[in-house]
């Protein structure tokens, strides 16, 4: 087995096409069919099912990605710990949400480039889970993601601020204004849901579950801002971060409905390796999130 192949596989799981990863690499096709057929001929296995739109991962495909994808970044993090040598100043790796990076963090990250501009930020995004995942394998130095998420007990993790919710609809639905939904009647509408394997999906499985019910979302999106544009088309009712939903509730866009059931707060989480000797630039930064993000 070649990194290559290693390689080749990781390009076509992210891009979930062949072609689309032949394009991303500047390689034919052929050439990338041609590397995952040695690579599962080499393992024994099937690692994608083929289809007219794309490839699927099998399950021993899921599997492999798993150890495969650690491993590219852990190539990556060596190949910017190499280039840090030769510059001024430190490098902070952040692992941000969706939701953090499109609300909160945006100021953060101007007035920390402006207090310390020899300071090189790198900024991933992904899931919650699966951010404060990398976090634990060391691939990043510090994590900013919205609850719920499963720590291990290497994590230190300080509550930042919390994030309302609300129901929300498009103008299709405003005859619902002035009443008040039950939480089962969401699945009697279009209902537009995080799909699962997301922290706000656990959240609001969570939700249902305490009520003694199960949610069956119409629609299924993998970040919270989908939701918005969506319901605003009239596509089905929604429950969002009262963050996302400020300007098009004042263009009247989209309704704020609403339901009987509390909707618990969120909260943005800021979460650091415990005993890791960190750099004073990740020091500084966690200094002024928490400044920032007062409870």
């Amino acid at each position: 087995m070649t990194l290559n192949y290693c390689y080749v596989f990781y390009q076509v799981a992210l891009s979930q096409n062949i072609t689309e990863a032949a394009r991303r690499m500047h390689i034919s096709q052929p050439s990338v069919s041609r590397s995952i057929s040695l690579l599962e001929a080499e393992l024994g296995k099937k690692l994608f099912i083929r289809s007219k739109n794309g490839v699927m991962f099998t399950e021993d495909g899921k599997l492999f990605f798993e150890y495969v994808s650690k491993g590219m970044k852990w190539l990556n993090k060596a190949e910017l710990e190499i280039q840090e040598t030769d510059k001024q100043g430190e490098t902070i790796t952040l692992g941000v949400s969706q939701l953090s990076i499109r609300t909160i963090l945006p100021p953060i990250l101007q007035e920390f480039s402006s207090s310390h501009p020899s300071v090189n930020l790198i900024i991933q995004t992904a899931s919650s889970i699966n951010t404060v995942d990398t976090l634990s394998d060391d691939l990043i130095d510090v994590a900013i993601v919205p609850d719920p998420v499963d720590t291990k007990p290497d994590i230190e993790t300080i509550k930042l601020m919390d994030i309302s919710n609300s129901l929300i609809a498009g103008q299709k639905y405003n005859y619902l204004q002035g009443r008040t939904i039950k939480l089962e009647e969401l699945n009697h509408y279009p209902f537009i849901a995080l799909s699962q394997g997301t922290a706000g999906r656990r959240w609001l499985n969570h939700l249902f579950m305490e009520n003694a019910l199960e949610i069956s979302p119409t629609i299924e999106v993998p970040t919270s801002d989908l939701i918005v544009p969506l319901a605003k088309n009239n596509l089905g009712l929604g429950i969002v971060a009262d963050i996302f939903i400020q300007n098009e509730l004042s263009s009247g866009e989209i309704i704020k409905l609403s339901i009987d059931a509390e909707l618990p707060p969120r909260s943005f989480i800021l979460c650091y390796k415990k005993n890791k000797e960190q750099k004073t630039a990740v020091k500084d930064f966690i200094a002024l999130v928490q400044k920032t993000c007062k409870t």
